[in-house]
């Protein structure tokens, strides 16, 4: 982390315009009479985005305002971030402020360009030692009232609480620096070796200056001193931690990214030659590591998005090494798996629950662990690795013991639904409604979901209008309005109040999953808006109307936005909502290796049919079963090649492309006929060898090269 000057950075017109102004009245009009419901959400358009992440960039000069990472050229994944967040700041211990900070969205100073890695790990945390800011204070009496955790680069003297030793690794001078550290993860490997390297670098220089400093050449060495200390220099907040620690008091308030060479020369004298390893072991000794208030007895309830499952022998996988997208900004992790009926979606979600709860807990789940075993093996193992940590889940079994191996570096609260999903009409004993791993429904079908039974009527406070405001999220009715009436939620659909258990199946099955997860949340914090756990979900699309299957991923997105949600369907409309790499389609080989790939392109612009002919489902033809029986057929024959059929099957061959031209499937037209056959002869040859994806480059060159020796398709390359 670097010092930050505020001053120099040029302040975006857009703070000005009436864009902003017209936001600030609404969050004004809010704060007055604010009731269950969110505040007006926020969002910067294109233009206005782009002008102020280029202001945050030249500021930092393309680094991260906390890690001080460079910006990756072209990436989406850098961007802007609230420092004070705009909504549900999570204090700690389950404190969590719903509504703060939602009227900073357009304070020019709350902002800063960070890392994606640095704004997925800050999320929504901003924990306070004393004072609570109260609904639309000023940002100069927020610091005022407020001590936070946090470290503000371009408020707080960086200095005074933090430093770094010759090995990179990052220490709080005090409780604040010590928080920050935490929070941030600041001392994460990637973190850890671009400091070391840079303060190597730097530290050789720096001894090269002090033995040259009678001799000619010292003004060249101080310029290469002076260069990797400037505000642009890689990982240069660093190196001005590290001289900050050891200056003596008389000169260490000298800006140490601007100086002259005489005061080079007196710094250069105060500190002397520096002694990497000296120097390590004594500000290790000086600077304890300190526990973090804020984490105690809450680093389980920080749900992490997973980055890679390996599976080694568990149930019909034999092996599976299955990766996982990044998910953008403070956004939680989506995931969808598609794949035909056998291919192993339950398998691997199961597998993902048992890796994600841990030994203990799978040993509760499963009563024998040889039982997952695949068929014939000695030993498996499920092994999870997660987007911004160097710590991994690892999860084994082997045919000698009953029991489950291995260790969950931090697990978090995990819930986990069966395709069946049945509802429970009556509370349920506590013990089958822990509030930590609820994965019963995913191993055996008979378990019910206990929804809002004996506990959501019982409400006060904060939780009672956040439960509100989470039941506003899943109508789908234009005419439902949720209220609170004498300490209740009350829904009232076309005027009239609709009890719970009145409502349609299909409502009545998404509120009772969607209490479920509330329950949890509310076992330690009091709202849904940070509210941190990974969902997994078998058969998202089972026992619901289209109309909710459409809209499902954008209910539950915003009833819990900080949730992970992974889950298997069989339906495209609940892909609407979801990035292309975010689908995951599997395919099963024979001999039990599961693999996984990314949906191609932009899928959230297809339509429905498009979607289900599309490498997602495999479908030929959405019209009937016989026509799909053909296409089948048709490619099979034509994988095979012309010299390796019979007469029959040539004759089949050709009775098959009549029938399917009659249909209007084989083109109109003579010139798209001869475009079809190609281009199917390359879809056989890929469904042959295994292989659903997208044409090779090979097999598009074929295609160009025809079109290109007759005019008459030469068209064609342009459409």
């Amino acid at each position: 982390m670097r010092q930050l000057n505020r001053s120099q950075a040029r302040t975006p017109q857009f703070f000005s315009s009436e864009r902003a102004e017209l936001y600030r009245q609404k969050i004004r009009e809010y704060l007055e009479r604010p009731d269950f419901h969110r505040p007006p959400e926020f969002g910067l358009e294109n233009n206005d985005r782009d002008e102020v992440q280029s202001a945050l960039r030249e500021w930092t000069y393309g680094k991260c305002a906390y890690c001080e990472r460079y910006a990756v050229v072209d990436s989406n994944v850098w961007g802007i971030d609230h420092f004070r967040p705009l909504r549900a700041a999570d204090r700690g211990r389950g404190r969590i402020d719903r509504l703060h900070y939602c009227w900073l969205a357009v304070e020019w100073e709350n902002l800063y360009y960070a890392c994606h890695t640095c704004v997925s790990i800050k999320g929504n945390l901003f924990p306070i030692l004393r004072g609570r800011g109260e609904l639309g204070a000023s940002l100069e009496s927020l610091r005022r009232t407020e001590n936070p955790a946090l470290i503000d680069p371009a408020y707080d003297r960086v200095e005074k609480h933090l430093t770094v030793a010759p090995s990179g690794r990052m220490y709080g001078l005090t409780w604040r620096g010590a928080e920050t550290i935490s929070l941030l993860n600041l001392n994460r490997q990637e973190l850890l070796d671009g400091r070391e390297d840079a303060l190597g670098a730097f530290v050789s220089k720096w001894n090269d200056a002090f033995e040259r400093r009678e001799r000619s050449g010292s003004s060249l060495m101080f310029d290469q001193v002076r260069d990797v200390l400037a505000p642009e220099a890689s990982f240069s907040g660093a190196i001005a931690l590290l001289l900050h620690g050891l200056l003596p008091k008389r000169v260490r308030r000298k800006d140490l990214h601007s100086i002259s060479e005489s005061h080079f020369r007196e710094i250069l004298d105060a500190i002397g030659s520096i002694n990497p390893d000296e120097v390590d072991r004594e500000i290790e000794a000086r600077n304890h590591a300190r526990g973090s208030r804020y984490f105690f007895g809450q680093t389980h309830r920080r749900a992490r998005p997973i980055r890679r499952i390996k599976i080694r022998n568990f149930k019909g996988i034999r092996e599976a090494n299955v990766d996982f997208p990044m998910p953008e900004g403070k956004d939680a992790q989506w995931v969808a798996f598609v794949g035909a009926n056998g291919v192993g979606k339950t398998s691997l979600l199961q597998a993902l629950a048992l890796g994600l709860a841990g030994p203990v807990v799978a040993s509760e789940i499963i009563d024998d662990a040889k039982t997952i075993l695949f068929e014939d093996a000695l030993d498996g193992e499920i092994r999870l690795e997660f987007w911004h940590s160097d710590e991994a889940n690892v999860l084994t079994f082997e045919k000698t013991s009953r029991r489950f191996g291995g260790f969950a570096s931090a697990p978090s609260p995990v819930l986990a639904y069966g395709a069946y999903r049945l509802l429970a009409r009556k509370v349920m004993l506590q013990k089958q409604r822990r509030n930590d791993f609820r994965l019963l429904s995913l191993f055996d079908e008979h378990t019910k979901i206990n929804g809002p039974h004996g506990w959501f009527t019982k409400l006060r406070g904060q939780r009672l209008r956040d439960a509100a405001d989470l039941v506003q999220q899943l109508m789908l009715d234009p005419t439902a309005m949720v209220d609170i009436v004498d300490s209740k939620i009350e829904v009232r659909v076309s005027g009239r109040e609709q009890p719970i258990d009145a409502m349609s199946s299909g409502l009545q099955n998404i509120f009772s999953l969607a209490t479920d997860i509330l329950e949890v949340v509310y076992s330690w914090g009091d709202s849904a808006l940070g509210g941190q756990a990974t969902v997994l979900i078998d058969e998202l699309d089972a026992h619901l109307h289209p109309a909710w299957r459409l809209r499902i991923v954008e209910r539950l997105r915003r009833a819990f936005p900080m949730i992970h949600f992974i889950y298997s369907t069989h339906d495209p409309l609940t892909l609407r909502g979801v990035r292309g790499q975010d689908v995951k389609i599997l395919n099963a080989s024979q001999e039990g290796t599961l693999s996984a790939r990314s949906a191609p392109g932009d899928i959230d612009g297809l339509f429905i049919d498009q979607l289900l002919t599309s490498d997602l489902f495999g479908l030929n033809t959405t019209l009937d079963e016989k026509l799909d029986g053909e296409f089948v057929r048709y490619y099979d024959l034509l994988a095979r090649g012309d010299s390796r059929l019979n007469a029959g099957e040539r004759d089949e061959l050709r009775g098959l492309e009549e029938s399917l031209h009659d249909e209007g499937l084989m083109g109109v037209t003579q010139r798209e006929r001869i475009m079809y056959r190609v281009i199917d002869k390359q879809l056989a040859t890929l469904r042959n060898v295994g292989d659903g994806g997208e044409l090779s480059e090979d097999a598009i060159q074929i295609i160009e090269e025809l079109v290109q020796r007759d005019e008459e398709y030469k068209g064609l390359l342009g459409d």
